[in-house]
């Protein structure tokens, strides 16, 4: 059974410095979104420098050479757009949406954010404090801070590439000098290292022929090699204990690792995932949520940022709870192992196999039109599809690929992968 509803017009080139770009047209508005990746994550830090690639995120944002910082964020704003980065395990993101008619102004400021950015001692020392300050609100001084993406990632994981907290150690933060920053903008920040991707009601011959006469000028670089991020097959379950002096309410998260991104497998396990973990109807919403009470909510999914194309292997399938702890952790654990037992089931998977392909295409349309930042999760997957597998035109072909597979393919991945030997599980504990 084959099924293709998304059909967009894509148009790909690589300039002869490396640099990838992408237009994905869209005229249903007049609107675009212009976003550049450079192939550089938490999960390409080396020790010692541990926060790096979200400190340099930070960084990026004080102004170039030809803009002001006081003006680099309000040339967008002065159109009515809105300006924004993120950093995830593999890549980081700048990304403007704004009128159309701005695009080229836009282009032209990731121009000088990438030839010229103005990175000084004191600004170095200011956005060293707001990271650290933001760890402190988001992770350290927050209850269930950091659960359970680093959490999780820091057991389940044995290599440091894959383990380490991407957040920073606030010694690594203080040692970071300005020479190492310099470094680390020589290392990733270049064209060769580079995706930009423009989306929305554009000329794509325009937008082409505008990244050439800016990016062009500046000259390819010999590419850092890409860290070892190859983990070792794990035989046994793995638990694992955190006690969260802030938190009210234990909480549980269980975590297996997914099939190769990609793989028949990997399309499986995601649709597996709606089954089991995604939307109200879910099995373990209906179970743990709606008929014992147990938590509030179930969250989770294939990687802990973005969605299942955007990261890189290796990666993690989850699900996480907080509960009362009138019910013991154990026993939850039961009825988890209970569930996916049952499910096992040929009859089972198949009447689930329908309603999660339309649950599949409603999740793929949501992360391309989400708000309010429209067009940014288009454009994380054309740059995930450009930097991983030299082929953004993968958007247009990933509904058939979970069309195309069956109930014996489900029932093989909980076989192979969703079993004990295969699963991580951290408890929180409330306490001092």
């Amino acid at each position: 059974m084959q099924k293709n509803n998304i059909n967009l017009p894509i148009t790909y080139t690589k300039l002869s410095n490396g640099l990838r770009a992408v237009v994905a047209q869209d005229h249903s508005s007049p609107v675009a979104t212009v976003a550049v990746f450079y192939q550089v994550g938490f999960r390409s830090e080396i020790k010692g420098r541990t926060g790096f690639a979200h400190l340099f995120e930070h960084l990026m944002f004080q102004g170039t050479k030809n803009i002001p910082k006081n003006k680099f964020i309000k040339l967008i704003e002065e159109t009515g757009g809105i300006v924004n980065g993120t950093t995830q395990p593999d890549f980081t993101n700048y990304f403007e949406t704004l009128p159309a008619q701005a695009v080229d102004m836009a282009l032209w400021i990731e121009f000088e954010r990438m030839i010229n950015p103005q990175i000084t001692q004191s600004e170095l020392d200011n956005q060293r404090d707001v990271v650290k300050n933001e760890i402190k609100v988001n992770v350290l001084n927050r209850p269930y801070g950091g659960f359970p993406w680093i959490d999780m990632s820091e057991k389940a994981f044995t290599n440091w590439q894959n383990n380490h907290n991407g957040y920073g150690d606030m010694d690594d933060l203080s040692a970071a000098s300005i020479i190492d920053v310099k470094s680390f903008y020589s290392d990733y920040y270049n064209p060769s290292n580079a995706t930009i991707v423009v989306t929305g009601d554009v000329d794509p011959n325009h937008v082409i022929k505008k990244i050439e006469e800016l990016f062009s000028q500046i000259p390819k670089s010999e590419l850092i090699p890409s860290p070892d991020l190859i983990e070792p097959e794990q035989k046994k379950e793995n638990r694992h204990h955190r006690i969260d002096r802030l938190a009210p309410k234990p909480a549980m998260c269980i975590a297996y690792h997914a099939p190769p991104r990609m793989s028949n497998d990997f399309f499986a396990l995601g649709l597996f995932d709606q089954m089991f973990v995604q939307g109200e109807d879910s099995l373990l919403n209906k179970s743990l949520v709606r008929e014992k009470g147990i938590t509030e909510d179930i969250f989770g999914g294939i990687t802990f940022e973005g969605n299942m194309f955007t990261s890189k292997d290796p990666m993690l399938w989850h699900f996480s709870m907080i509960y009362d702890e009138l019910n013991s952790s154990g026993h939850i654990i039961k009825l988890v192992d209970h569930l996916l037992n049952t499910t096992k089931d040929k009859k089972n998977i198949s009447k689930l196999l329908p309603v999660a392909r339309t649950k599949i295409d409603s999740s793929l349309f949501h992360v391309l039109q989400r708000g309010p930042y429209k067009g940014i999760g288009l454009a994380e997957m054309l740059a995930a599809f450009s930097f991983y597998d030299d082929n953004p035109f993968l958007i247009n072909e990933i509904q058939d690929r979970f069309y195309d597979i069956d109930s014996e393919q489900i029932l093989n991945v909980i076989d192979n992968y969703l079993n004990k030997a295969n699963r991580n599980i951290l408890f929180v504990k409330p306490g001092a």
